[in-house]
């Protein structure tokens, strides 16, 4: 059986040793804790990069500032960081790292709170409102224009899928790729009751060119689906619309022949959604593709 023998940290009558994110110790012993100590010291210019022997990324908040960070292992050979903040010393174990599922460099928005749309997240909101959990254009507006992401996107090829419902007479138009003047944008639109989705590539001169255009029907409900693919290795670059109603089968424009590296290059990244009419968006979502 293991028997184990005790060694304190702090020897029996001796004071507390200080912290120091650097040297380890604030005093040397006498506990001379005084603000004159010329054994208090603080480095100011620490910003708490990570060091060998713990995790910098801890999902945790810290009261005022951090002060120090140290990392240590009990008799047991179990790790732990000792946090020292403005409201005393905080215990933590360093290794359960945050996972992290989604990006807010791509659209994630349900929708759901009635009222103004998020200006921490979106640009361009002035024109638009949230109503019983859809986007919507506010009374008397027949065009919002680009209300766009806060970020751009942080992979070159990424894809936006949007939840729309439609009247006659509405649109709706998913940009991504937005540059200065070239971008990618998927439409789709009721003209008399019947649905079509368009894709459609605005180059650096503001010249469209219609990739694919396929009907939807007679549809008031659905999904768009728009992404752009640059695989530079092979000098290939593939725009995708696809577009299903509710109840109906998916249809798809896929076009990897009219954009080239020189056009490629004249693409940023910024994400954008368009509403036009009665037409209402329940959700976005965004993504890296592979």
């Amino acid at each position: 059986m293991t028997s184990w023998q005790e060694f304190p940290i702090r020897p029996q009558a001796r004071p507390w040793a200080g912290i120091n994110t650097r040297s380890g110790k604030l005093d040397d012993g006498t506990g001379q804790m005084v603000e004159s100590s010329i054994n208090c010291l603080i480095n100011s210019a620490d910003k708490l990069e990570k060091r060998k022997g713990f995790i910098r990324g801890i999902d945790q908040r810290f009261t005022g500032s951090v002060c120090g960070i140290h990392a240590y292992q009990d008799e047991c050979g179990r790790e732990w960081v000792l946090v020292a903040d403005e409201g005393g010393f905080t215990i933590t174990q360093p290794f359960a790292i945050p996972s992290f599922t989604s990006s807010d460099a791509y659209p994630s928005d349900p929708f759901q709170a009635d009222g103004p749309v998020d200006t921490y997240y979106w640009r361009n909101t002035a024109l638009y409102t949230q109503s019983a959990g859809s986007l919507v254009l506010k009374s008397g507006e027949s065009d919002g224009g680009d209300m766009s992401w806060f970020k751009d996107a942080t992979n070159f090829s990424y894809s936006l899928t949007g939840e729309w419902t439609l009247a006659v007479g509405s649109s709706l138009v998913l940009t991504i790729k937005a540059g200065a003047v070239a971008k990618l944008q998927a439409t789709v639109a009721d003209a008399s009751g019947t649905v079509t989705a368009t894709l459609t590539w605005i180059d650096s001169t503001g010249s469209s060119t219609v990739l694919g255009q396929v009907g939807l029907g007679a549809v008031s409900i659905g999904s768009l689906y728009i992404s752009y693919s640059r695989d530079t290795v092979n000098s290939t670059y593939t725009a995708i619309l696809q577009a299903t109603p509710t109840g109906g089968g998916l249809s798809q424009i896929q076009d990897y022949t009219s954009i080239n590296a020189l056009s490629d290059s004249d693409f940023g990244q910024g994400t954008a959604v368009r509403l036009l009419g009665a037409a209402q968006l329940s959700s976005i979502q965004g993504a890296p593709l592979g």
